[in-house]
């Protein structure tokens, strides 16, 4: 999703605000899966974005329903992104989202 946040944010000056014009835009998105539930957009537009991937139940008592973060903001016309944890344990992120 990072190329197709980036084509957004280059083509219309803004950040999405929900998962539909993130979709219109860039086409249909893979949102959920194996161990993903879902994924849903707060904030957007001129301001700061998070995306958060909600897990599914059934797949491990420390990560069942728990949610991990990606932040997306703009910093002098630049787009950013970071991986935050969200409310998994930090053991079960990826070494980039423990810091977040």
């Amino acid at each position: 999703m990072k190329i197709d946040m980036s084509a957004f944010f280059t083509d219309t000056g803004l950040l999405p605000t929900s998962m539909a014009s993130f979709e219109d835009y860039a086409g249909p998105k893979v949102t959920s899966g194996k161990y993903v539930q879902g994924i849903a957009i707060s904030g957007g537009g001129a301001g700061e974005l998070t995306m958060t991937a909600t897990m599914r139940t059934g797949i491990g008592a420390n990560i069942n329903g728990k949610t991990v973060l990606m932040k997306w903001s703009t910093v002098s016309g630049l787009l950013t992104s970071q991986c935050g944890k969200g409310t998994i344990p930090n053991k079960f992120l990826p070494a980039d989202c423990r810091d977040f």
